[in-house]
């Protein structure tokens, strides 16, 4: 992204780019700020944007040939379109002849490193990836965001408030907004206001499932299970997401008990480093044996659901009461 901002800052574009990866709050934060400095967020002779997977490849690429109206530049933005996953032979050959007056912003969540859409891009543009971003990177984005409303935030309220959020800056950016709201009037921002405005993701609440599970707290289980079933999460998808939970827990379990470390956790599991560490902490609370057991439990709930044999709130809640 260190690239990205010096194009931006000096003005100087390629005539091509490719964001991707996870992260939809970059990518859309790049792709404004690229709209913006190419050719003005106000010009609407010269931009188009097409989305999704059956765009008219023939229309696009006659608006590229167009030469821009009393402008430097005409800027195309192309978002979902499939190309990095089976790409247009037309679209191929017509990047080779790109005008020097027109700009392609491609936006994918998926870009296949050794297709030949992605390697045209990096060579004759700017491919960037928009990727999960680490414990720390967020800390200190959400961070800055607070400090620029003169408010401040102990290192154990962002580790709860994060813990809420999950790793989604989209969501992060909603939830730190309520939060700024919410604590208008105070300097510092304590953990008793994350607990009271900010929701917790369903996989959040999952979390604090298990842990209560795990800590044999079965009066805080059952009113994280309670929050969910106000908002009406369907109990087949709470059991899918603990089946989830545990799953990951077994696995993280087996990596401690070879002696792996957080980083190398982390990296295996595809998880957050903050995330990775919260969850060794909840493994913890479990014996090996006891996760096994639980997750065959829970895959056995989910037959008996399937077959027709009992309620999805009854084997769900059966679950609850034979484990804490």
């Amino acid at each position: 992204m260190k690239i990205l901002n010096q194009h931006i800052k000096n003005k100087e574009f390629a005539n091509m780019y490719l964001l991707y990866g996870p992260e939809d709050y970059l990518k859309k934060k790049y792709r404004d700020k690229l709209t913006d400095a190419i050719i003005g967020s106000k010009d609407t002779m010269n931009y188009s944007r097409f989305a999704g997977e059956k765009m008219n490849l023939r229309e696009i690429i006659d608006i590229a040939q167009t030469l821009p109206f009393f402008s430097e530049r005409r800027l195309i933005v192309l978002e979902n379109s499939g190309l990095f996953k089976k790409p247009d032979e037309e679209m191929l050959r017509f990047l080779d002849t790109l005008p020097e007056t027109t700009c392609f912003i491609f936006v994918e969540e998926e870009a296949d490193k050794r297709g030949r859409m992605y390697k045209k891009i990096k060579d004759k543009g700017y491919p960037c990836e928009m990727g999960i971003q680490t414990e720390k990177a967020l800390s200190e984005w959400a961070l800055g965001i607070i400090s620029g409303e003169n408010k401040k935030i102990t290192y154990d309220t962002m580790q709860l408030f994060l813990s809420y959020t999950g790793s989604s800056m989209e969501n992060i950016s909603r939830e730190l907004e309520k939060l700024l709201c919410y604590t208008l009037h105070k300097d510092i921002i304590a953990q008793e206001d994350v607990r009271s405005i900010c929701t917790a993701e369903i996989t959040g609440k999952i979390f604090e499932m298990v842990d209560a599970m795990g800590r044999k707290d079965k009066k805080k289980l059952f009113a994280h299970y309670q929050d969910l079933m106000a908002v009406k999460e369907p109990p087949l998808k709470i059991l899918f997401m603990m089946e989830r939970q545990f799953n990951i827990l077994l696995q993280v379990k087996d990596l401690l008990r070879k002696g792996h470390g957080k980083s190398l956790i982390a990296e295996k599991m595809k998880l957050p480093p903050f995330i990775a560490a919260k969850t060794m902490s909840q493994a913890d609370n479990f014996a090996y044996e006891n996760l096994q057991k639980a997750l065959e439990e829970l895959l056995g709930a989910e037959e008996l659901i399937k077959t027709g044999r009992t309620s999805d709130r009854i084997a769900i809640e059966m679950f609850f009461s034979e484990y804490c």
